[in-house]
């Protein structure tokens, strides 16, 4: 009996294939973004959840010991000179750079830094970082 490599003894059963379910675009572009999804809770999500956490408790950087404070930390902060200090020059320059920004584009008739041909992005550049 003559046989052909590869093919099936005729009483063997047949095994169907079934047919691929193709994916919906939305799911597509979910399963896209997923990675990026996944990076952004593990680089940016967690860390930042657990600086909020960490700031109810009195802890050491070294040592396991912690001491719930509640919103002890909070309320220290507040009355600290210091943080009002620099939290004035964080706002100052803040408004100063983009006060900065805006007057370099309206006088140079370019739009702000980051936008634009590489040589507009350029000539701003200074502006961007230096407040007035």
């Amino acid at each position: 009996m003559p046989s052909i490599a590869g093919a099936a003894a005729p009483d063997a059963p047949r095994v169907l294939a079934r047919p691929r379910r193709r994916l919906s675009p939305a799911r597509l572009g979910l399963l896209g973004i997923l990675p990026a999804l996944v990076l952004i809770g593990v680089l940016i999500l967690y860390p930042v959840g657990y600086a909020i956490w960490l700031s109810f408790f009195d802890k050491h950087s070294f040592f396991p010991a912690e001491r719930w404070v509640g919103l002890g930390n909070y309320a220290r902060l507040l009355r600290d000179p210091e943080f009002w200090d620099s939290l004035w020059k964080g706002t100052v320059y803040a408004a100063g750079t983009a006060r900065r920004r805006s007057s370099w584009a309206s006088v140079s008739g370019r739009p702000s830094c980051s936008t634009g041909p590489f040589e507009a992005g350029r000539s701003c550049a200074p502006s961007c970082f230096f407040p007035t």
